[in-house]
């Protein structure tokens, strides 16, 4: 009897501490492994739930280490592996406009998961725009497939080109536009600017003798 006793406790196998890779903030108490018998409590980041939960307020466990390396439920009068905490049980907690699968949530398409709840599904936007010297009609953000015109203001245009003074873009279905915005400049180089230099900040610099021009910020016109 003490032989077999002496083989089973070497025949155990030891368990791993559950970390953030399964969802769990902390054990407790915390240790590298955890031999056959041990117990321990695990904790959930917000918004998971252990995968043995029965409700989803059931964010911790108390958890006993099996004989065969697994972790199970503790007190309950049933044992239960515990793999770590989850984001969904279908019968328990869904997720909105998704598919929980493998206690994790799969969006529909056309959504993206949301960074505040691992369970909540929004519509796949587009973000505002960043302008500069430039209006977007229509404002954002925007659905999938909107399409957005951006015109420069009044005396700019769009960097890297000569005259251009308007943009078309789509949101795609990544949530991200399909082209790069420019921004709109009054000069992309100095031969955009008359009697004057261009900046580093793409603004016309007068020569000296000259002003400004108030109806084109390209143009410097003598002072007299």
């Amino acid at each position: 009897m003490i032989l077999l006793a002496l083989l089973l406790v070497h025949s155990a196998r030891s368990c791993s501490f559950l970390d953030a890779a399964v969802n769990v903030e902390h054990m407790a108490p915390w240790s590298f492994e955890y031999d056959a018998g041990h117990v321990a409590t695990i904790y959930c980041f917000d918004n998971f739930f252990v995968s043995s939960a029965i409700s989803e307020t059931d964010n911790s466990a108390v958890v006993r280490c099996g004989p065969s390396g697994e972790w199970l439920t503790f007190g309950l009068g049933f044992e239960t592996i515990v793999t770590g905490c989850i984001e969904c049980i279908d019968s328990i907690a869904s997720c909105n406009y998704g598919s929980c699968v493998d206690g994790v949530c799969i969006c529909y398409e056309g959504y993206e998961k949301s960074l505040r709840d691992p369970r909540l599904c929004a519509i796949t936007q587009c973000d505002d725009l960043v302008l500069a010297n430039q209006k977007a009609d229509p404002v954002g953000p925007y659905d999938v497939d909107a399409v957005v015109a951006v015109k420069c203001n009044s005396g700019h245009h769009v960097l890297g080109t000569k005259d251009g003074t308007e943009q078309v873009l789509t949101c795609k279905s990544d949530g991200h536009f399909g082209s790069v915005l420019r921004p709109c400049v009054v000069c992309g180089h100095s031969g955009d600017c008359t009697n004057g230099t261009c900046n580093a900040n793409h603004e016309c610099e007068c020569d000296i003798g000259f002003i400004q021009s108030s109806k084109d910020k390209s143009v410097c016109i003598k002072i007299k």
